[in-house]
């Protein structure tokens, strides 16, 4: 079981990789949607695949949807928070 602080590194190397935007400047509040991320639909799309294999190897009952990844002023934190809840939920 990954822990919280493994669980965040790897979303937020996602996000960094589907943005097109340094890992380094990655913060927590930044919204997916919004400067400076601004990533559309597929850039999240592509993001929910990356992020459920990631979370059936840990946890084969769970997944995630992209619909709740979707949402309006979501965050890079909300993000981890939702991920690592699915892995150890």
């Amino acid at each position: 079981m990954p822990t919280k602080a493994k669980v965040s590194k790897k979303v937020k190397s996602d996000v960094a990789e589907y943005a097109n935007y340094p890992l380094s400047k990655i913060k927590d509040s930044q919204e997916l949607k919004k400067n400076p991320l601004k990533m559309d639909t597929p850039k999240l799309n592509y993001l929910t695949l990356s992020l459920r294999a990631y979370i059936k190897k840990h946890n084969s009952k769970q997944t995630l949807l992209a619909k709740e990844i979707k949402k309006s002023k979501f965050t890079v934190k909300k993000l981890v928070d939702l991920v690592y809840k699915k892995i150890t939920g």
